[in-house]
Order: structure tokens, then sequence, then C-alpha cells
């Protein structure tokens, strides 16, 4: 019986490795789990127990995406009616007044004359105009007191003297004023024992007695006689 032992361990192996073999390639039944419910068609009586391992249904894969709200249109009003608008003139303005025109103020003229000495022996002494602005004043030596009118403004006067034989002349300016009273006045040493070297000549205001023209003098000439 001793002998028979080894041979009988070595089928034992060749059986354990047949049944390994075996158990690979034979797939191996679902191993038995208990039975799903039946699918009821009614709603689910409240007796009945519910089944714990029923599981839920599985969603679906595809991913939802969400749609943008929809803003509804906006309600259109209608446009008020347009009024046309129609032009309106500009009143017309009233025509202003013509302005009155400043008084013409017509300034008057001054005057002026010369001046004269009596003398009961000899000639007498005189002064006297002989030119406005350059234009003979007619009036002479005898005309002396003679008024001559000056518009007012600047002139240029010729004056002269005479005594005799004896005589001077020379060109003032004067600045006449409207409605003045001018005189022209002399002096001068053409006397009976003088020398008849000089005569001065000046314009006063007739009004006032002020000096307007400052004493000029010239010297004297002696007046040629025919013979």
């Amino acid at each position: 019986m001793v002998r028979f032992r080894p041979a009988t361990a070595a089928l034992g192996a060749l059986a354990g490795l047949i049944l390994i073999v075996t158990g690979c390639t034979t797939p191996s039944a679902p191993a038995a789990g208990p039975a799903k419910p039946a699918a009821s068609t009614g709603p689910a009586s409240p007796d009945s127990p519910v089944d714990a391992t029923a599981t839920a249904p599985v969603a679906s894969q595809t991913p939802v995406v969400p749609t943008a709200p929809v803003t509804p249109p906006e309600p259109v009003v209608p446009a008020a009616p347009v009024t046309p608008v129609i032009p309106v003139a500009p009143p017309t303005p009233a025509p202003l007044p013509k302005p009155t025109p400043p008084p013409v103020v017509v300034a008057k003229p001054a005057t002026i004359i010369g001046s004269e000495e009596s003398s009961t022996m000899f000639d007498n002494f005189t002064a006297y105009i002989t030119a406005s602005d350059g234009q003979r004043v007619s009036a002479g030596r005898v005309g002396w007191n003679t008024a001559l009118a000056l518009s007012a403004g600047a002139h240029r006067l010729t004056v002269a003297f005479v005594r005799g034989v004896f005589s001077a002349q020379t060109v003032v300016q004067l600045q006449a004023r409207s409605e003045r009273a001018y005189e022209l006045k002399f002096a001068t040493d053409a006397q009976v024992f003088g020398k008849s070297s000089y005569c001065e000549f000046w314009i006063v205001d007739s009004a006032t007695g002020e000096t307007v023209l400052a004493p000029t003098r010239v010297p004297l000439t002696k007046i040629e006689t025919g013979k």
C-alpha cells in the first residue's frame, strides 16, 4: 500500500490542473440576484413595499442649452400729426423820426479900425489897415475909422503909419474872435523935435482895452516927394 501513494498524489494534481484550465475557458454564470418587480401600469398601492434596489432613470448625456428669453416687440405708438408751420412776417417797424439837425450857428464877424491923433501945426498921426489876407483895403488913410469886417479866425493884416513925409508899414497876425471890435494902435517918435526913427503897432480889444497883439516896432522911412 505504501507504493501507490505517489501515483495517487500525481493523479490528484493532474485533476486540479484540469479544473483550473476548465474554469478559465468556461464563462461563469451571472450571480443570481433578487428578481426585479414587474412594471406596474397603474399607480402603486400605498400598501405595496418600496423596492429599495430600484435604480433612478439615467439622465440623457446630451447637454441642455438654455435658450435666450424672447423680448416681446415694443408696441407701436402712432406719431402725432404734424401741424404745418406757417411763416409769420415780422411786423414792419415804425419809421424812426428824422433827427432834428442842430441849429446852424453863424458866427458874426469881428471888426477892426485904425487910429489917429490930430496935430494943429503939422500933419496928423494916422495908423490904418492897408490890406487883409493879401486883399487891398480901399478905404485907405482917409477911411482909417471905417470898420473892416473880419471872419472869426486867423488873419494877416498889413498895417501902415503916416505923418507928413514919414511912414512905416508891416504885416501882423490877428486871431479874430466873433463879434469882437478891435482897434489898431501906434506909438512913434516922429515928433517936431523927435528922431523920427520908429513906429510901433499893436491891437487892442475896444470893449475891454486888453492888448490882443503885442507891439511890433518897425523903422520909419521918409517919403520921397517929386520936385
